[in-house]
């Protein structure tokens, strides 16, 4: 069963989803699963099981807030919206992942007139969901586009920040399901720009692919950890296109490792 989640503007901006259940080969209809006429996207969707969970930015009451909606038939059906952010400030950028019933959901959230990287997770599956938990607090700067990963216990989060000045890839893990966080690494140091991470993990192997700014060219860059994310090796530079390359998106399974993105090179 494969599962797509997108936003479509046929009827203003909403989320749309539809399903698989051959392996791609057929698809099933659009499903609508936001109807309000204010706008919504940015939606980020992750399956376990029969369990299939959306996270979007949704402004229907007046600013961007983070909501979060699930099918527990393996999208067949779907239950209500679930608003996980009630500020007037703004969320943006929304990341999931889920291992067995324990849900991760990573976003942009504005704090003290800074954008902050906050935390919220469910341990039944999304039923319910703890407080937030703000993964950084600098008080300057910006901090956005955050990606999460999960392997059992071992939850993975990779995001752009500019609070040291140009804008660099950091990183943060959690042993325990997120329950406790350590410290926050720097993993680019460059005189340029590094934007959108994009992250992976199976067994200790951790994967993280971003876009930096080179001569004029945005191309893209990884590095990775066999160690779980205590450390890092050499980054590696992946593109060298005449064109720019933006956008990645990255997966594992197994050793094997896949990577999409965008490119105007033709």
């Amino acid at each position: 069963i494969l599962h797509l989640i997108w936003q479509d503007r046929r009827n203003g901006y909403d989320i749309y989803y539809k399903r698989s259940t051959d392996g791609g080969t057929s698809w099933g209809a659009d499903i609508r699963l936001t109807g309000d006429s204010a706008d919504a996207g940015t939606p980020a969707l992750a399956v376990s099981g029969t369990f299939v969970h959306v996270a979007w930015i949704d402004h229907r009451f007046g600013s961007n807030q983070l909501f979060y909606k699930r099918s527990i038939d393996g999208g067949t059906s779907w239950g209500a919206d679930t608003r996980l952010v009630n500020s007037t400030a703004g969320s943006y950028y929304p990341s999931i992942a889920v291992s067995a019933s324990i849900v991760h959901i990573v976003f942009n959230q504005y704090f003290n007139g800074y954008s902050e990287l906050c935390y919220k997770r469910s341990t039944d599956g999304g039923t319910s969901w703890s407080a937030d938990t703000w993964l950084t607090n600098n008080g300057a700067g910006t901090a956005f586009s955050p990606s999460v990963a999960v392997n059992g216990a071992l939850v993975q989060v990779a995001w752009c920040d500019s609070h040291e000045g140009n804008f660099e890839i950091y990183h943060k893990r959690s042993t325990d399901s997120g329950a406790n966080w350590g410290a926050v690494t720097r993993l680019t140091n460059t005189s340029t720009t590094s934007y959108t991470p994009t992250i992976a993990v199976t067994a200790s192997i951790v994967q993280v692919v971003w876009q930096e700014y080179i001569n004029s060219k945005w191309q893209l860059k990884h590095i990775r950890s066999t160690d779980g994310g205590i450390s890092w090796g050499t980054i590696f530079q992946l593109t060298n296109s005449t064109g720019n390359s933006v956008l990645s998106n990255i997966a594992v399974s197994a050793s094997s490792v896949h990577l999409v993105w965008s490119d105007n090179r033709n």
